[in-house]
């Protein structure tokens, strides 16, 4: 299904544990899906965005962009949007505005998406080499560990 999270025995002393509902599941993500300010969408949209428009208009290619999802020191999401500094000079405002505006889709939940995470200026451009995976993959969307799964 794409998603995952911390499977772990629970007892809330609720009628549920007496029927035998005794394990929770915490500290869920998805992997296909991106969320931002309480609003998602499909990894597909970022794929493309991230291989296709913005380095037609920037220059580079896949794997040169790359979206870091973690969150700020108080608490809240945050998009870190990698460009590597080998795709030469850019404007940070004019690659988020590209991006947010690719991920429209007019009347769409991508519209709406795209102005709410506008107007809350939920994506930051880094200029950074974009992080690989300890097999060295540089996937599209990055999550920031905040918990690794499996672990208590």
């Amino acid at each position: 299904m794409g998603d995952a999270g911390i499977l772990e025995p629970a007892d809330c002393g609720c009628p549920l544990t007496a029927l035998g509902w005794t394990t929770r599941l915490r500290s869920i993500l998805s992997f296909e899906k991106l969320t931002g300010e309480g609003m998602t969408f499909h990894d597909t949209d970022v794929v493309r965005i991230l291989d296709e428009t913005l380095p037609a208009r920037f220059g580079g290619g896949p794997g040169d962009y790359q979206l870091v999802e973690d969150e700020s020191p108080d608490g809240r999401s945050r998009l870190r949007l990698l460009v590597h500094p080998h795709v030469g000079p850019i404007d940070a405002g004019a690659v988020t505005e590209t991006f947010l505006s690719a991920l429209r889709a007019p009347g769409g939940a991508q519209d709406v998406t795209a102005l709410v995470w506008r107007s809350a200026g939920l994506l930051e451009v880094e200029r950074r080499v974009p992080e690989a995976t300890r097999a060295g993959k540089v996937l599209h969307v990055h999550r920031a560990p905040r918990e690794r799964i499996g672990s208590s």
